[in-house]
């Protein structure tokens, strides 16, 4: 194992571990807050600063992860 590999398997973790505290918070705090009438958007806003940060491929990884999440949890159609 090279010194990058180990690297990117952490990030992975760390995205992981990332969506699911994003995902909870979102589907338990932030469902009922609304500001000016909209609702803000907590995953929106990890997988920018994640793809920002760690780059376009695992900003991906992270988006189409988080977006299947948040689908499962909100218990409405995938999709």
């Amino acid at each position: 194992m090279t010194v990058t590999t180990g690297l990117r398997d952490r990030n992975a973790y760390l995205a992981l571990l990332g969506l699911l505290l994003v995902i909870l918070i979102q589907a338990t705090l932030l469902a009922r807050v609304r500001i000016l009438g909209a609702q803000p958007d907590l995953l929106l806003v990890f997988v920018v600063c994640w793809s920002l940060n760690a780059g376009v491929t695992q900003g991906l990884f992270a988006a189409f992860t988080g977006g299947i999440a948040v689908d499962v949890v909100s218990g409405l159609p995938l999709g």
